[in-house]
């Protein structure tokens, strides 16, 4: 994913942080909250390495 493709999100993360916070969460609570969407971010990142080495590979054997 490239920069230009991260910073098009910028926005709404930044509004869905605020939201988080004004909803009453509790500091302690926030682990829970955020780890499946830094689980998410973990499993595109890889995807996307996966992808692009597959892409690499079948261009190389083409």
């Amino acid at each position: 994913m490239s920069v230009n493709n991260i910073l098009q999100y910028e926005s709404t993360i930044w509004a869905t942080a605020d939201l988080l916070r004004g909803s009453g969460i509790k500091e302690s609570e926030w682990p829970s909250c955020m780890m499946p969407f830094f689980a998410l971010v973990m499993i595109e990142s890889r995807l996307v390495r996966m992808f692009d080495e597959l892409k690499a590979e079948i261009g190389e054997a083409a």
